[in-house]
């Protein structure tokens, strides 16, 4: 089957120490543009948390880094519109996974304080109506039977894998759930919050959607920097051979096949 289309697809370093690491530089490497927006802060707040940002628009998606205490990250997002889409915007989830790995491997982006990583999607597939949806979630969740008119249903599994690339181990996080979309506009005045109601602009849209969160254990010791790399790239291999088969069964299949893209 074919891998399902994403909302966004996340790659994270957590770091004891973020010294002396910029959004900025990391965007200007992974995407060889400079960022549309950055911003920096000395002492992160409760109602801004990061250190440095950047984003903007880097072939046709967006790409956000952030660096607060503790941990980089780095987004890839369909690109914001204000019109309403007459679809559910989605990026390529294997061509944004394969593309981030290329981009770290080809800049060398490695730290010597990193105690995990993670790359995280979230998938969907579009349905035509709730039940629609909820009956897919039934099936690639691979629950015995489909209960009609259920709400609120998630499925969440992980099995851990030991890496071959390095002396880590792989928690594998997949997270089934249904998903609603409508976009809205809301009126606002200024220093006066919203001015009347949100008011729908698109209809109601379905989708089952599939987060897959795979990240090292943490053990307490740091990541050697030669490893990180090839870390992300096994992640990244084992995330779209879970993608492709998009079902719990997936833990269990340990062929090394490459998935379809």
């Amino acid at each position: 089957m074919a891998i399902w289309r994403s909302q966004s697809v996340q790659f994270v370093w957590f770091l004891t120490s973020v010294e002396n690491i910029h959004a900025a530089t990391i965007f200007q490497k992974v995407a060889g543009q400079s960022p549309d927006s950055s911003q920096q802060n000395r002492v992160p707040s409760p109602s801004n948390p990061f250190l440095s940002l950047a984003s903007g628009v880097a072939y046709n998606r967006e790409l956000r880094v952030q660096v607060q205490p503790g941990r980089v990250d780095i987004f890839v997002m369909p690109v914001d519109t204000s019109d309403p889409a007459p679809e559910i915007p989605f990026i390529d989830t294997a061509l944004e996974v394969n593309t981030l790995v290329e981009a770290i491997t080809t800049n060398d982006i490695v730290w010597p304080t990193a105690i995990r990583q993670a790359i995280v999607a979230n998938l969907f597939e579009p349905a035509e109506s709730q039940a629609e949806a909820s009956k897919l979630f039934f099936e690639r969740a691979g629950l015995s039977s489909f209960v009609p008119e259920t709400s609120d249903e998630v499925f969440q599994i992980n099995r851990r894998k030991k890496l071959t690339s390095a002396p880590e181990t792989l928690n594998r996080l997949l997270r089934f759930g249904i998903a609603t979309f409508q976009e809205y506009i809301v009126q606002v005045q200024p220093n006066a919050g919203p001015a009347g109601p949100a008011v729908p602009m698109s209809e109601t849209k379905f989708a089952t959607s599939l987060i897959l969160d795979l990240n090292t254990v943490v053990t307490g010791r740091p990541i050697a920097t030669e490893h990180q790399i090839p870390i992300f790239k096994e992640m990244a291999f084992e995330l779209l051979r879970i993608a492709n088969i998009a079902s719990p069964q997936a833990l269990t299949d340990e062929e090394n096949e490459l998935p379809n893209r």
